[in-house]
C-alpha cells in the first residue's frame, strides 16, 4: 500500500478540523465524561472510546501510519454514539447524520489522494527526456505504468460477483477483517439496517484498487485454509 504523502496528511488533518469545528459536532470533541454525566454503564458498553480531539492529537503527533487508520477512528466515534444511544434518540440521529457527511468527504479525499499518488508514481517512472523508463533492449513497460496508476485498475462485473461469493468461504473472523477494511477505506459500500445489527455489502461501490487488494487477501486466506486441511489429513493418516 502506498505511503501517504505530506500533502495527504495535510488534507486529512484539514478534514478532521472541519468536522471538529462544526457546531453540531460539539458533543464529539472530547472524551465522554461518563462519571460526571452519571453514565456508569458506558465503560461496559463502549470498549474503545474515541473522540475528534483525540484524533486531532494523534494526527499532530504522527501516531497514524495510514489514512485508513484515521478513518477507522473517526467512524468509531459515530458507531460508539449509536451503540450507546437508542435508535431514534437525538444523539443517535446526530451521529448518523455526521457519519454520512464524513463518509462522503472521506471517500472523496481517499480518491483524490490515490489519484495524486498514481500521477506521482507515473511521473517518477519517466526518464529525463520525458519518456517512460525501460530496460536496455526492451520497449516501454506499459504494464508497469498501469500498475503504478490506481485509476487504471479495472474490476469487471464478473470480478465483483466472484469476490462477493468468495466471502462465503472465509471464517467469520476474516469476513470481519474485510468489512473493517471496507468501512475504513470505502464506507459508502456498506449499508446498515435501522437497528445497526446487520450490514449489507454493495460490491459495485468498491473502487477497483480496493477490490483488487481485498481479493488478494481472500485468496491468501483460502490458500492458508487449503494448506491447513492438507496438513490435517496427513496427520490423521
Amino acid at each position: 500500500m502506498t505511503t501517504p504523502t505530506d500533502e495527504d496528511w495535510k488534507k486529512m488533518a484539514k478534514l478532521v478540523d472541519f468536522f471538529f469545528n462544526r457546531p453540531d459536532a460539539e458533543p464529539f470533541r472530547a472524551p465522554v465524561d461518563w462519571k460526571s454525566l452519571g453514565l456508569f454503564d458506558y465503560p461496559q458498553i463502549i470498549s474503545e472510546p474515541m473522540d475528534l480531539g483525540t484524533v486531532k492529537n494523534r494526527l499532530k503527533s504522527k501516531k497514524y501510519n495510514t489514512l485508513a487508520q484515521v478513518g477507522a477512528d473517526v467512524n468509531k466515534i459515530w458507531s460508539n454514539c449509536k451503540e450507546y444511544n437508542r435508535v431514534g434518540s437525538d444523539f443517535h440521529k446526530l451521529a448518523g447524520s455526521l457519519q454520512k457527511k464524513w463518509d462522503d468527504r472521506y471517500t472523496k479525499l481517499l480518491a483524490e489522494c490515490r489519484t495524486a499518488q498514481g500521477d506521482s508514481s507515473a511521473a517518477a517512472g519517466d526518464d529525463k527526456t520525458g519518456g517512460p523508463s525501460s530496460k536496455p533492449g526492451e520497449g516501454p513497460s506499459e504494464g508497469a505504468a498501469a500498475a503504478a496508476r490506481p485509476d487504471t485498475v479495472k474490476a469487471s462485473l464478473a470480478d465483483r460477483r466472484a469476490f462477493a461469493k468468495s466471502l462465503f468461504h472465509l471464517s467469520k473472523e476474516d469476513v470481519g477483517k474485510v468489512l473493517v477494511d471496507i468501512e475504513a477505506k470505502c464506507p459508502m459500500a456498506l449499508v446498515r439496517n435501522a437497528s445497526e445489527d446487520e450490514v449489507e455489502l454493495n460490491v459495485d461501490k468498491i473502487p477497483a484498487p480496493l477490490m483488487q487488494e481485498l481479493s488478494q487477501f481472500v485468496a491468501a486466506q483460502k490458500k492458508k485454509k487449503t494448506s491447513s486441511n492438507k496438513r490435517a489429513k496427513v496427520s490423521k493418516t
